[in-house]
């Protein structure tokens, strides 16, 4: 009597095991991780022409600048600050001196030279950040040797050209003007724009 208890007992406690025991493969399935999901990397920030010519805002400005052959310098890695105005900042000239930037002169319908020192004069050779301007008055020289000042004591910053002895002076022949505030921050691979309301005439 004893005995059969024993071995009833042993067979119960052997029943309760064989659940675990299985084979793998058998009953249910083992749950795995879901897949993963491959994706790309994010794209480069592209070149400051690239940028230009890919916001509508800049559609005015960057038609010229390719007109005036600049297009080149915002295409390699040689690092520039472009300050760019919108085309609403574009449209805010007068008629007469629209006309005279962005008429062009010669059977090759060259850029007229003035408005080609307009175009230069929003240009510098070198990166220039919100940080490099914040808090403190700077002055910047651009690639037709005319100077910017930028004030980052303002919110929002502002820029303004200064006058410049022997640098060509914009079709209204202006020696300073076209003060315009720097609305944001556009940065790529070889430099920086610097969104803006107003154009910069020397």
């Amino acid at each position: 009597m004893i005995m059969n208890r024993r071995l009833a007992a042993g067979l119960l406690a052997g029943a309760a095991v064989l659940p675990f025991l299985r084979p793998p493969g058998s009953g249910a399935r083992a749950q795995t991780a879901p897949m993963a999901t491959p994706t790309s990397p994010p794209p480069g920030p592209g070149t400051i022409a690239q940028r230009l010519a890919a916001d509508t805002r800049f559609s005015r400005f960057s038609t010229l600048s390719h007109t005036a052959g600049l297009t080149g310098r915002y295409t390699g890695t040689a690092p520039y600050t472009v300050f760019a105005p919108t085309d609403a900042a574009f449209n805010s000239l007068p008629a007469s001196l629209l006309q005279a930037l962005t008429g062009t002169t010669g059977p090759a319908g060259a850029v007229d030279p003035r408005g080609s020192a307009v175009l230069t004069q929003h240009v510098a050779a070198q990166t220039f950040p919100f940080a490099s301007f914040n808090g403190k008055v700077s002055e910047v020289t651009t690639v037709n040797g005319g100077k910017l000042r930028i004030d980052g004591t303002k919110s929002p910053m502002t820029v303004e050209v200064l006058p410049v002895a022997g640098v060509m002076s914009g079709p209204g022949g202006r020696a300073a003007g076209g003060l315009a505030t720097i609305e944001s921050e556009i940065t790529a691979s070889n430099g920086v724009i610097h969104v803006i309301n107003g154009v910069l005439v020397p």
